[in-house]
């Protein structure tokens, strides 16, 4: 729970990010940003020099690359005048991958069984993962 304290959440709202929090040891669950952080660890990892100039030169490329979701780079996305383009895209995006909420549980479905009294933060959240 790093992540979870009021000097974050000032932070994140400062910068207009919102907080949400996935199940923890259940990457399925976070796919998009589980492949972004691939995404990122791969291209600092070949490229070569220092790490601050490594992050410089992804930071560039990657903006102006054209992104699947926006349709555009975004340097091009920030462009008041592709605005209404960008929403276009971006629903475009969203109704493709529209997820399926889960109606519940069916016999067989692996599910994670949480503590009910953890007593620290060292304590694991998950006792073990189940099958119904």
């Amino acid at each position: 729970r790093g992540f979870n304290n009021s000097t974050i959440k000032k932070w994140c709202a400062k910068h207009g990010i919102g907080i949400r929090f996935s199940t923890p040891h259940y990457h399925q669950g976070n796919g998009r940003v589980e492949r972004a952080i691939k995404t990122i660890r791969n291209a600092l990892k070949r490229s070569k020099g220092p790490l601050p100039g490594k992050v410089k030169r992804f930071i560039k490329a990657y903006n102006t690359m054209k992104h699947r979701r926006v349709g555009m780079s975004p340097n091009e996305a920030m462009k008041p005048e592709n605005r209404e383009k960008v929403l276009q895209n971006s629903e475009k995006y969203r109704e493709e991958f529209k997820e399926t909420q889960i109606e519940g549980f069916n016999v067989g479905d692996a599910v994670l069984i949480r503590y009910e009294n953890k007593k620290n933060m060292t304590d694991d959240e998950y006792k073990s993962k189940e099958r119904l």
